[in-house]
């Protein structure tokens, strides 16, 4: 499609933006964890890799615009604060229902492995798409989650 072509859809770059980031939202909606949070695992890590490695040309874009809007008043700053808070407290939610059943140990704190398993799976994201040959995103994240699993002295669910 020409550049023309795209501002009289979709009328603004940062309009065109924001529809980017809408779809995966979409697409991310119907996710693993869609369902009931209590019954949520983080055994199911690498099955929310799918939408990473499905659409790498659209991962790859997210990445960039996440790195193109750190600053206060760009275009979708906001949105990718929102994003991430709200994917850090998903992994929160979680931790704490597997604590609630007995899963993870009640004394773990749930917020610091909010943030170590974004920071975790964002990282490897980019890593992995730098160099995809190289870097098998799910076995990575199977190994992490075997490994968390053990420091956060439960069982798998």
């Amino acid at each position: 499609m020409t550049h023309p072509g795209l501002l009289y859809y979709f009328g603004t770059k940062e309009r065109l933006l924001r529809e980017v980031v809408a779809e995966r939202e979409r697409v991310e909606a119907a996710g693993p964890w869609a369902g009931d949070i209590d019954e949520a695992s983080l055994d199911r890590l690498p099955e929310a890799l799918r939408y990473v490695i499905d659409d790498a040309i659209l991962t790859r874009l997210y990445v960039v615009l996440a790195a193109e809007n750190l600053d206060d008043g760009d275009p979708l700053h906001e949105f990718f604060v929102a994003r991430y808070d709200g994917a850090r407290q998903l992994i929160v939610a979680i931790v704490a229902s597997e604590q609630r059943r007995g899963l993870i140990a009640p004394e773990v704190d749930a917020a610091q492995i909010g943030r170590e398993v974004i920071a975790t799976l964002m990282g490897l994201e980019i890593q992995w798409l730098m160099d995809p040959e190289s870097i098998d995103y799910v076995a990575t994240i199977d190994a992490y989650v075997a490994g968390l699993r053990v420091r956060l002295g439960g069982r798998p669910s």
